[in-house]
């Protein structure tokens, strides 16, 4: 649950190992009074850059997913030396279309 409640337990953690520092959020109430309890001083993300931060972890997921439907190990019965045998040859099948 977002809550101002956790949102200051959350930084308190962080301020205990990392010191004060600026926080930047997208802006959300919880961090705004959180940090104003703290003293912290807080920065917001320039939409462009949450835009594009957005779109990379969506490429990203689909290329996982992509990479899911795609790996032959996802049976039960499947050994680790089988996953390490298929990425090489994988990788090995990837750089021989490269070059």
């Amino acid at each position: 649950m977002r809550s101002i409640l956790t949102a200051e337990l959350f930084l308190k953690k962080l301020i205990r190992h990392y010191g004060k520092h600026t926080v930047y959020t997208d802006g959300a109430l919880w961090y705004q009074e959180a940090c104003k309890s703290l003293g912290l001083i807080m920065g917001f993300f320039m939409k462009i850059i949450k835009a594009l931060s957005k779109e990379l972890f969506n490429i990203l997921k689909i290329k996982l997913r992509a990479l899911m439907i795609i790996i032959p190990f996802r049976k039960r019965e499947c050994s680790l030396e089988h996953i390490q045998k298929w990425l090489k040859a994988f990788i090995l099948h990837k750089q021989n279309i490269l070059n």
